[in-house]
């Protein structure tokens, strides 16, 4: 039988990778299997809601933007018109 002496710096490495494989796969199954799928959960929600949130703030944007030109084209065909701005029927409040 042929014993090779191995240096004292050799082996402590060797006790530190199995330690860390031992906390690694000291884990159960089912936690070793969880945490990455949870984590990989995380981040496609994380995208979709950024996505969605550019999404709906731009529709939101062009919306309010196309409602603006519309409410000032049409004070300023009533302007030319030489009408008021605003319609005194609207500005009488509800009708009782």
């Amino acid at each position: 039988m042929n014993v090779v002496a191995l240096p004292a710096r050799v082996i402590d490495a060797v006790a530190l990778r199995v330690q860390g494989r031992m906390r690694i796969s000291g884990l159960p199954i089912r936690i070793r299997l969880t945490l990455p799928f949870a984590l990989a959960v995380a981040a496609v929600l994380m995208a979709l809601d950024g996505f969605v949130y550019i999404r709906v703030g731009s529709a939101l944007l062009q919306s309010t933007d196309q409602t603006l030109l519309a409410q000032a084209t049409e004070a300023t065909l009533r302007v030319e018109n030489g009408k008021p701005l605003v319609d005194r029927d609207a500005t009488a409040g509800p009708r009782r």
